[in-house]
């Protein structure tokens, strides 16, 4: 029987909660796990998870969960470190966060977060591992140790080539771990263009995510109040010319598929509505400031993309300036 792989979750949230779950499930891993505010919630009873792809679970832990990084490094060296948390360079530096945990070629480094040209990074601070950069399509959420998973678990995952490391050796660690993640139950296809796969994800989170952190409207009352033509689409759009301009080519009816992928009756808060209700920090620079910087190096207006932007750096500013 070969060895398990040890997976570390960083950013147990709704996402990487349920990472965390189609890993264990999978029987060929160890999973440790880094919590937060739910830490004492779930090490006295467990998550309760509704799922989707896998029914309802009561009770169910990680292999061992800790408070932080420094806790998780007696349960390593890691085979893979997940990293599910926000995407926030503007507050704090994954790269750092996480450099206790990644063992030099041991570690695969395994990015389950939203945004566009968001590796290099960690291509810079980790000369000597592999990075996998990952897509999720899924809906679900977290309270407290409640997790609701209502929308298919699909990771579109790739590796992001080191060229420091042998280009063989990058893409085993990628089928290694996509067919553990499929193994637990979920969809991990492994894609030959990663990047292609962020451009389109984020037609809908420039678009949909930002708009509803803007308006405070769920994603079915943004639509009735007459947000799609006037601001969703021309958003979509524009993200459409900047992904063309620097070569990635997205179908010609993704702003179709992206309206009909948000059906009305659903009223799902986006990620970033809810942290801007909470009065939490925002992707915003992952999400909007990436690819503006994209348009103004390749010559491509962007004036609703840029509007968003704004609103959104001053929105943020203003919860967090009363926050001190």
């Amino acid at each position: 029987m070969s060895q398990k792989s040890k997976v570390l979750i960083v950013g147990c949230g709704a996402v990487g909660t349920m990472c965390a779950f189609t890993v264990q499930k999978s029987g060929t891993a160890t999973v440790t796990a880094i919590l937060r505010s739910n830490f004492d919630a779930v090490n006295a009873q467990g998550f309760y998870i509704d799922s989707i792809d896998h029914g309802t679970i009561s009770n169910w832990k990680p292999h061992s969960i800790v408070r932080n990084i420094e806790d998780a490094v007696q349960h390593g060296p890691f085979d893979f470190v997940l990293v599910a948390m926000k995407n926030l360079p503007d507050v704090y530096s994954i790269p750092d966060i996480i450099r206790p945990v990644v063992t030099p070629i041991v570690t695969s480094i395994v990015l389950v977060q939203n945004g566009i040209a968001i590796e290099q990074p960690f291509l810079d601070a980790f000369p000597k591992n592999t990075l996998l950069s990952g897509v999720a399509m899924i809906g679900c959420e977290l309270n407290g140790r409640d997790v609701l998973h209502n929308d298919p678990d699909i990771l579109y995952i790739a590796p992001f080539l080191n060229p420091q490391l042998p280009e063989a050796d990058q893409h085993d660690a990628c089928r290694k771990f996509a067919g553990m993640y499929e193994s637990g139950g979920a969809k991990c296809p492994v894609v030959e263009d990663i990047v292609w796969s962020r451009w389109r994800k984020l037609v809908w989170n420039a678009s949909f995510n930002t708009v509803c952190a803007l308006t405070n409207l769920d994603s079915g009352r943004v639509q009735d109040a007459g947000c799609v033509d006037t601001l969703i689409r021309p958003a979509m759009a524009e993200i459409v010319a900047i992904a063309k301009a620097a070569n990635y080519t997205l179908p010609p009816d993704i702003l179709d598929q992206m309206v009909a992928f948000t059906p009305k009756e659903v009223y799902a808060k986006p990620s970033m509505q809810v942290d801007a209700i909470r009065g939490r920090p925002m992707e915003i620079e992952v999400i909007l400031g990436n690819p503006l910087r994209t348009a103004e190096e390749l010559g491509v207006e962007a004036p609703t993309l840029s509007i968003l932007y704004k609103l959104l750096k001053a929105r943020q500013w203003a919860f967090r300036n009363l926050q001190g």
